[in-house]
């Protein structure tokens, strides 16, 4: 059953959406063996569609720490908001429902967005909305003031759908996904150009931090996304927007009334208005704390000196050295403590190691003892046989099963002189005999001088073994081994 029931209605395109927000492509089929980005757009949908579930689990595999994960403890949909929330610190309470968190999100995203925009841009953005909106008359006007105003926690799901698209294009831009959503394409990449990558940067939304953990880079526009259509999506556009004709759409005309941009969404490098030598600069550059300013500076500038930008830019670049480097202590300690936990780990290793071999060397006194008493009755009873260790082994084992009486009524007679010397054993010197205990047991024994020396027992059923192991003991003690 689906946690979250905005899976059951999404529709199968923004499912597809969704998988390519998370780079997942799952096989789809496997005879023959297919995956979901080689199947036509026709058979994709259909997928989709029919394994939602599977859907909403990979967006919680995404969103729950790996160990967690594995030990079943898998985040819901609404955790996962809750922590996309947090990770860009939205204010929410444990009481709020998961729309309400969403247009939280929204919320506090639209309000970093202008807050990275000078009050020229600004004012010329909000406008051409505002100017948009007065074509439609007071129902759209009412939408689009909404949006301009940041009042999103009134909005209609029009204005949360508005809202939600123009920030996932923009963040189409700013994350480097390439992919295109909604009709308000123009409204978004006019912000993410206003802004800029190093603006998102500083915003925290192009390269969302606390890396290790599950990853917030691509949950974010799929939080987004969700959020938009849970709104209502596209169908939320009121009737006073649609366009005068099939082929004008309010997006048609918001886009018309935006610049385009002529190539690229990465802004060109801001003008230079410093006024420093190239010996001032090379000076700057050669200093060590200086380096890894000037090293950010040229991710987003290229061809650019740190001390050309403007002090707005030269600030977003040593706040996002300080994320950086805050995240890289963060690894370090993460690191030491997953060695310093290997370490204990290994030591527990040892220790059991330890108790494990002095178990087994304990076992081993054990039954060592036990065949030493055994050798001790057997030498007091049976005073013309010896016994050679394995035979003794042999003797306890069988004791167990209940097969001494047939091998001691052998042994007595043995002992008594009734040895016969015949079914020897070639290949072994001294020479091995085996003489039959009862029809199921065997007694293999040589001369050591007055005494018989009991070689090893067995049953008729290792008879072949026994001959091979007794075979390999005489020759390795002819090679002196």
């Amino acid at each position: 059953m689906l946690s979250d029931p905005v899976f059951q209605v999404l529709a199968p395109e923004v499912l597809d959406q969704i998988t390519k927000y998370l780079k997942w492509d799952p096989v789809v089929s496997s005879s023959p063996a297919l995956l979901l980005s080689q199947s036509d757009s026709k058979e994709r949908l259909t997928w989709l569609d029919q394994h939602r579930a599977e859907v909403e689990r990979h967006i919680s595999w995404v969103g729950t720490p790996i160990f967690s994960y594995a030990l079943g403890n898998a985040k819901g949909y609404q955790q996962i908001v809750a922590d996309v929330a947090a990770q860009i610190d939205v204010p929410i309470s444990p009481s709020m429902s998961t729309p309400e968190v969403e247009t939280k999100l929204l919320q506090k995203l639209w309000t970093d967005t202008l807050s990275r925009l000078g009050p020229e841009e600004r004012e010329a953005l909000l406008a051409k909305v505002e100017a948009v909106a007065a074509q439609y008359g007071p129902s759209a006007k009412k939408e689009m003031a909404g949006f301009a105003g940041l009042a999103a926690a009134q909005m209609s799901g029009f204005g949360v759908y508005l809202l939600g698209s123009t920030l996932l294009g923009a963040l189409n831009y700013a994350l480097g996904l390439g992919l295109g959503f909604g009709a308000f394409t123009g409204l978004s990449s006019a912000i993410s150009i206003a802004i800029g990558p190093l603006g998102w940067a500083a915003l925290g939304l192009y390269t969302i931090k606390k890396l290790g953990a599950p990853n917030y880079k691509k949950l974010l526009p799929v939080v987004i996304l969700i959020a938009s259509h849970r709104a209502g999506g596209a169908a939320a556009i009121p009737s006073a927007m649609l366009a005068p004709s099939a082929n004008r759409t309010a997006a048609t005309v918001i886009i018309e009334s935006l610049p385009r941009p002529t190539s690229s969404p990465t802004p060109a490098p801001p003008p230079q208005v410093r006024h420093h030598s190239r010996a001032e600069k090379t000076t700057f550059q050669l200093r060590p704390e200086n380096r890894p300013l000037c090293q950010i500076a040229e991710e987003f500038f290229p061809q650019t000196y740190f001390l050309d930008l403007r002090d707005e830019d030269q600030q977003a670049i040593r706040d996002l050295k300080a994320e950086r480097e805050q995240t890289e202590t963060e690894e370090k300690r993460l690191a030491k403590l997953r060695a310093v936990a290997e370490r204990k780990e290994a030591r527990k290793q040892r220790k059991r190691e330890q108790a494990a071999q002095r178990a087994a060397k304990r076992q081993d006194w054990k039954a060592q003892g036990a065949i030493s008493r055994r050798m001790k009755d057997y030498s007091r009873l049976l005073r013309n046989l010896e016994f050679d260790p394995e035979a003794l082994e042999r003797l306890e084992h069988l004791a167990k099963m209940g097969a001494n009486s047939q091998i001691d009524e052998k042994l007595g007679l043995m002992n008594a002189g009734q040895a016969v010397y015949r079914d020897s054993i070639s290949g072994t010197a001294p020479t091995v005999y085996e003489a039959k205990a009862g029809y199921d047991y065997r007694i293999y024994y040589y001369r050591n001088g007055p005494k018989i020396r009991i070689r090893l027992i067995g049953d008729k059923g290792t008879q072949d073994a026994d001959i091979a192991q007794i075979r390999r003991t005489a020759r390795a003690r002819s090679a002196g081994l």
